[in-house]
């Protein structure tokens, strides 16, 4: 009979439904950034990840040391917002946060980001109590101890061992293992809230961790891990009912590990949780064998002998599934070899295999040598199979330590799923939301439309009456048209959201443009109200005017340096009069390391508030900050702080945008500025700085700069076309559109004469820099 229910489990390997999951996530994105520099305290921030997952807690760390405990964060798919306090201190803060995979594994880390001005690192964050791991391992180890040799070593006794009745020594060691594993689940249970929470071991039975472990996947595994014990002592205790129990123990031990755990969860999910549970219960059955049987060889009876060629059967049907199972699970978790040297997954994967191999071969000496030995030379045997039993025993209590330290390591197929998912994320074009504020007499709604781009969009509104205070309303739809196109409105009904906004998700804009919102509230059965404004939506995909790739003398440069707008499209732009056009100048200071102050002069512009009631005008607006291509913040003043987490070239970009967040365009060319710096810890900006206006001029002279060894050097230039212009040596190279001066700042660490040449066919020189010594 046990023959026939180990040979059906591994028929079962082969039956398996694919279902896509993941299991380790990994925070892909953070809006703001981390590093970021705010003029403004942010009301949220989002937490974006590769997969779904579960907040626990969240707290806020200001710049005086206070620890501020957040309500719970709310998850929108992979998306979590974390709602901020109102009144933050300015200063660099830090967001400590803490969410659960659907592996049941916690995941935290850091967000630090600074309102005003940077007064701190954030390095200095604790965000769990050290202790917390190694009691979770300890107390993981007694479980497995306690499943693995004490039920599993019952289902021996009942299906192996009899009619023989197990040993007294033995029976005693695996009462007392299930007893402990018993005592182990509730306090793993209260570990496993303290680990999910970030808390300390003196909050291990704090209400907020017990109800975040009640609500994690590793509760199914020790409630079911839990009856398997109890099963296991009913059948130590009842040889009568010894069997029916003791199968229920074992089918348990396989249950409980494939409920929870980084493989159980790998997609496909269905084949996953098959080939774990096949695993864990031929584990079970062969650990389980190993205590009891070295008793039964240390009696050396006739007893013994027949226990020995039962158990000897018996034992290739579990291996094989075992195997064949153990390698499955290498393959789905495992993504290449490299992984296995490279990842401590891999590393604790590697030694395991290698005790596993030990494993195998004094199995397979067992069985071949040892076992046909028992009839020719029972004595010297049984000593040879007491030694060899012994050593098993050992390396599989060792196993369950390694395997114990997997609850750490997320595998590497996670990982690297992760990182992908953060490179994709990466390459694609930041989108901010579109903000816009419409008032008609006593309505008047803030929407955002999230992302301002094409494609799946969410929008919010916040309501007002017409004296600008909170509104209430009974319903509100939200409604999208884009009549020049003949897209007829489509309208959703908004849900009220805990903050008091109405949001209203599954609206799909399949082009750009200036589409038209209409937001209609039902404030009573006798009052409706309706209030529309325009809404810009982008293509992200369209070619940026700012953009140019380009490459000469060996070198591959791309410059993305601001938003992807298209000038051809007025629904992305507002052309304005030469005459009337706003300018722009940028200059940038470094404060201290790692940190650079951009200052502004502005002409004919000024940065809109509220009570311009969101209506474009001329000379009012905002602006967009871009770093190395990348959205850092709006310009809402005339001076911004850049935080650089390293060294390296840096070219930033900032745009003039009308209030409706189309971009400011005058005489063909965006109404920007920019500027090219190289930032170094060894050599930080001097204050002695050497500035020089440098036309770009094809064909004239070629004038020549010159500036001392150690001197901070400032390049302005300007051109009548399109150039791209790279100064060798310093290695710096920019894009240089008319009317559209560009900045180069750089140190000049090395003498020498260096040469900038524009990037045409001939490679044209344009100026020369001498740096003396």
């Amino acid at each position: 009979m046990l023959k026939r229910f180990l040979s059906a489990l591994f028929i079962l390997a082969g039956v398996a439904f694919a279902t896509p999951a993941f299991s380790h996530a990994t925070l892909v994105s953070t809006d703001p950034a981390t590093g970021a520099v705010l003029a403004e305290a942010p009301a949220t921030i989002r937490l974006t990840f590769n997969e779904l997952v579960e907040p626990t807690a969240s707290r806020l760390i200001t710049p005086s040391g206070e620890t501020i405990e957040l309500e719970k964060p709310t998850a929108v798919g992979p998306d979590v917002t974390v709602t901020l306090p109102a009144d933050i201190e300015p200063g660099t803060n830090v967001l400590s946060w803490r969410v659960v995979s659907t592996d049941g594994h916690p995941i935290g880390g850091t967000v630090v980001f600074s309102v005003g001005s940077v007064t701190g690192t954030g390095e200095d964050v604790v965000t769990s109590d050290p202790l917390v791991r190694p009691a979770i391992w300890v107390f993981r180890v007694l479980i497995y101890l306690g499943l693995f040799i004490g039920a599993a070593g019952a289902f021996f006794g009942a299906w192996i061992s009899a009619p023989s009745p197990l040993p007294a020594t033995p029976k005693r060691i695996m009462r007392g293992l299930s007893i402990a594993g018993l005592v182990a689940i509730p306090i793993a249970f209260a570990l496993q809230g303290v680990d999910l929470v970030g808390a300390s071991l003196g909050d291990v039975f704090s209400a907020s961790a017990l109800s975040t472990a009640w609500s994690s996947t590793y509760t199914e595994t020790l409630v079911v891990a839990f009856i398997a014990l109890v099963c296991g002592l009913v059948a130590l205790a009842r040889p009568a009912v010894g069997r029916p129990f003791s199968l229920v123990a074992l089918l348990g031990i396989g249950l409980a590990l494939s409920l929870s755990g980084h493989a159980s969860r790998a997609p496909p999910e269905a084949l996953s949780w098959l080939v774990v549970f096949i695993h864990t219960a031929t584990v079970a059955f062969w650990a389980g064998s190993l205590l009891p049987l070295l008793f039964h060889l240390r009696a050396n009876g006739r007893e013994s002998a027949a226990v020995l060629g039962r158990f000897s059967a018996v034992i290739p049907h579990a291996l094989l599934p075992l195997v064949v199972a153990g390698a499955l699970l290498i393959v789905i978790q495992v993504d290449k070899p490299a992984d296995v040297f490279t990842t401590d997954y891999g590393r604790l994967l590697a030694i395991k295999l290698v005790l596993v191999a030990l494993l195998l071969a004094l199995a397979v000496v067992n069985r071949f040598r040892l076992t046909p030995l028992m009839k020719t030379q029972p004595g010297e045997a049984s000593r040879l199979l007491r030694r060899t039993v012994g050593a098993e025993l050992l390396l599989v209590v060792i196993v369950f330590g390694v395997v114990a330290g997997w609850r750490f390591t997320p595998p590497p197929r996670s990982t690297n799923a992760a990182a992908a998912a953060i490179a994709e994320a990466a390459a694609k074009p930041f989108v901010p939301d579109f903000y816009n504020h419409f008032h008609i007499g006593n309505l008047g709604a803030s929407v955002t439309v999230s992302p301002g781009a094409v494609g799946p969009v969410a929008a919010t509104a916040e309501l007002i009456d017409g004296e600008g205070n909170p509104l209430e309303a009974m319903e509100v739809e939200l409604a999208l048209a884009l009549p020049e196109d003949g897209i007829e409105p489509v309208t959703l009904d908004a849900v009220k959201q805990d903050d008091g906004t109405w949001r209203a998700e599954g609206f799909y804009l399949p082009v750009p443009g200036t589409w038209t919102m209409t937001v209609t509230a039902l404030i009573s059965d006798f009052d409706r109200r309706t209030v529309s404004g325009p809404m810009v939506i982008v293509d992200p995909s369209a070619p940026a005017v700012a953009a140019t790739t380009v490459a000469g003398d060996g070198h591959d440069h791309t410059h993305t340096t601001g938003p992807a707008v298209n000038i051809a499209d007025p629904a992305q732009v507002v052309e304005l009069d030469p005459a009337e056009a706003p300018t722009m100048a940028m200059t940038v200071t470094e404060a201290a390391p790692g940190a650079f102050d951009l200052g502004f002069v502005f002409e004919r512009f000024r940065f809109g508030t509220e009570a311009d009631g969101y209506v474009n005008m001329p000379g009012v607006g905002h602006a967009h900050i871009y770093v190395n291509g990348i959205y850092e913040s709006d310009l809402t003043a005339t001076e911004h702080r850049l935080t650089l987490a390293a060294d390296g070239l840096y070219e930033v970009y900032v745009g003039l945008n009308a209030l409706d967040h189309r971009a400011l365009v005058t005489d063909g060319h965006l109404v920007d500025a920019r500027i090219a710096f190289r930032a170094s810890s060894t050599a930080p900006l001097s204050a002695d700085r050497q500035s020089f206006d440098v036309p770009i001029a094809l064909g004239g002279d070629v004038p020549t700069i010159r500036v001392q060894r150690g001197q901070t050097v400032e390049l302005r230039l300007t051109s009548t076309d399109d150039q791209v212009v790279h100064l060798h040596g310093i290695d710096l190279e920019v894009a240089v559109a008319p009317q559209s001066p560009v900045t180069l700042l750089f140190n000049a660490e090395f003498p020498g004469r260096f040469i900038a040449e524009a990037h045409d066919a001939a490679e044209t020189p344009v100026f020369f820099l001498e740096v003396l010594p």
